[in-house]
């Protein structure tokens, strides 16, 4: 089964949780698509798929798109 999760940017501790909470679950694989704010916070959950269609969330820094 698979599950993905979009999130917005914003505050990240409850994505985290969720994420975590989830991989635990036995043959589940996780896509989580975000912002620059979570880059590297699942390195370590090997079910889970971190993708940085966001960038950045500064409002100084142009988005390539």
């Amino acid at each position: 089964m698979k599950v993905t999760i979009i999130h917005s940017g914003g505050e990240n501790t409850y994505l985290f949780g969720l994420v975590n909470g989830l991989s635990r679950v036995e043959g589940l694989g996780i896509d989580v698509i975000d912002s620059d704010r979570s880059a590297g916070a699942f390195d370590n959950l090997q079910n889970v798929n971190y993708l940085n269609y966001r960038g950045s969330l500064d409002p100084l820094v142009p988005n390539s798109q």
